[in-house]
C-alpha cells in the first residue's frame, strides 16, 4: 500500500469527523501530510506506510498547534504498533487510525489538546495561503488512486 491509496480514506476520515481536509501544508521545516479544519478546530494526521517512529516524531511536533493528532498507519502495521508500542502513542496523545484501502478505524484515541496559539496561528495562516493548491492535491490523489 502507499500512501496516495490511504489518503482517500484518511480524507474521507477527516470529513466525517466534520472537517475540512486539506493536504501537504507547509509547516515551519517540514510538510503537514493531512489537515482537517472547522471553525474552532483543528485536527493533524501524518500518514507512513511502514516507518511509524518517524510519523510519530513528526505528530509530536506538528501537534502544537492541533487540538487532535493521528498517526494513519495501514492495517497491519497500525495492529502491531497498537499491540506492542500504545503506551507511547497515549503518553504524548496522539491517536492511531489504521487505514486500508477504503476504510479507517481508529485504534487509539487521541487526547484532545489545547493548541499553542502561536503553533496554531502558523498552521492557519498557512492552510489559508495554500487553499486552492491543497484542494488540486486532493483532487490528485483521489484521481491517482481511482486510476
Amino acid at each position: 500500500m502507499y500512501e496516495e491509496q490511504m489518503a482517500e480514506a484518511i480524507i474521507s476520515f477527516i470529513e466525517e469527523e466534520g472537517y475540512t481536509p486539506l493536504v501537504q501544508i507547509p509547516h515551519l521545516s517540514g510538510t503537514i501530510d493531512f489537515i482537517g479544519m472547522n471553525s474552532n478546530e483543528c485536527i493533524i494526521i501524518e500518514s507512513k506506510i511502514s516507518k511509524w517512529k518517524s510519523a510519530l516524531k513528526q505528530a509530536v511536533r506538528y501537534g502544537y498547534g492541533a487540538e487532535k493528532t493521528f498517526v494513519a498507519l495501514p492495517t497491519p502495521t497500525a495492529e502491531y504498533v497498537a499491540k506492542n508500542f500504545r503506551q507511547i502513542f497515549e503518553k504524548y496523545g496522539i491517536g492511531l487510525i489504521q487505514v486500508d484501502e477504503n476504510n479507517t478505524d481508529v485504534l487509539i484515541e487521541c487526547k484532545q489538546n489545547t493548541p499553542s496559539p502561536v503553533f496554531k496561528k502558523i498552521i492557519t495562516f498557512e492552510v489559508e495561503q495554500r487553499l486552492e493548491k491543497s484542494k488540486d492535491r486532493i483532487g490528485k490523489f483521489i484521481r491517482r488512486v481511482n486510476e
